[in-house]
């Protein structure tokens, strides 16, 4: 089985949410970065964000089998999020611990 590294771009505010939903699917350390976008695609942006012209986002990014992709992908369209998400999943030539 092959590994993914399953990402999804989301408001801060969904943390929690989706935090939770990938917990049930994925059984790795999830991991969460803050970041602020800067683009042209305001399509997913809250009223202030429009305003401000930047994106107040997250990216939560956890490795997954990729027999695990399409329940992780449920489990974020199905938890309750106040926007939209959008994800992306990319195969793993490797990984590993270096202590």
């Amino acid at each position: 089985m092959s590994s993914l590294l399953f990402t999804v771009h989301a408001h801060r505010s969904d943390e929690q949410a989706l935090v939770d939903a990938l917990a049930g699917t994925a059984h790795a350390a999830i991991h969460v970065r803050r970041e602020t976008v800067h683009g042209s695609d305001f399509s997913d942006a809250s009223t202030s964000e429009k305003v401000s012209g930047t994106l107040d986002r997250i990216a939560l990014e956890v490795v997954i089998g990729e027999d695990a992709l399409d329940a992780a992908v449920a489990a974020i369209g199905a938890c309750r999020r106040e926007y939209p998400a959008r994800w992306m999943a990319q195969p793993l030539a490797g990984s590993g611990r270096v202590a």
